[in-house]
């Protein structure tokens, strides 16, 4: 699901929401995704805008395809895949701290 939006507005006191927001999605893959994406992009005004986003799960299609189309935008990983990531690099790095420590004693 692709969504492209023309910022964010306060909603409450402690929350935001996108605002003009519109959605592209289907189940036939990239190929058919990009155009669609492309078009959205395209109807909002999205290829002149100031400030550009592209926020992912990591998964390579999508900072490919995102690369292709906002060459200028800003890549973010979303909040709970980089969470995620830090979790398996931390577990990583504490199992091989764990090692090398064994192999000391």
């Amino acid at each position: 699901v692709g969504v492209v939006h023309s910022g964010s507005e306060r909603v409450g006191t402690q929350r935001q929401a996108l605002a003009e927001r519109a959605y592209a999605a289907t189940a036939r893959g990239v190929a058919a995704f990009g155009p669609l994406l492309t078009a959205l992009i395209e109807a909002r005004n999205g290829f002149a805008a100031l400030l550009q986003t592209l926020l992912g799960d990591g998964a390579a299609w999508i900072w490919r395809l995102g690369g292709e189309l906002l060459p200028e935008a800003v890549w973010v990983l979303d909040r709970w895949h980089l969470t995620d990531a830090r979790r398996r690099a931390l577990r990583a790095l504490s199992s091989r701290s764990a090692l090398s420590a064994g192999r000391m004693s």
